[in-house]
């Protein structure tokens, strides 16, 4: 089982839950957990598409749909300035005395 919600925004108020069989898409439910007065939509990688449903083609509201983990990418070179930074601050002298 799986229980999909929709909470407004604002508030952290629950507005709609809908229970389905485990092997239901998200997608396949997500109309029925919007009112129609949202002005932006919130969703996990699981949501990566719904623009292109017919329930939400003429929506309005913004989509906000986290990317898929492998789609993440940190820019060249920020990881190696990140760690040498880490090593120069764990490796100077404590500025608090034992």
């Amino acid at each position: 089982m799986r229980c999909h919600i929709g909470v407004d925004s604002t508030s952290g108020l629950v507005h709609s839950v809908v229970s389905t069989a485990a092997n239901i898409h998200e997608l396949n439910t997500a109309a029925d957990r919007v009112h129609g007065e949202e002005r932006v939509i919130y969703g996990d990688a699981g949501h990566i598409g719904i623009e292109k449903r017919d329930a939400f083609k003429d929506c309005e509201a913004e989509m906000r749909i986290a990317m898929k983990p492998g789609q993440r990418r940190v820019p060249q070179g920020l990881i190696q300035s990140l760690s040498s930074s880490l090593v120069l601050a764990f490796s100077s002298p404590s500025p608090i005395a034992p």
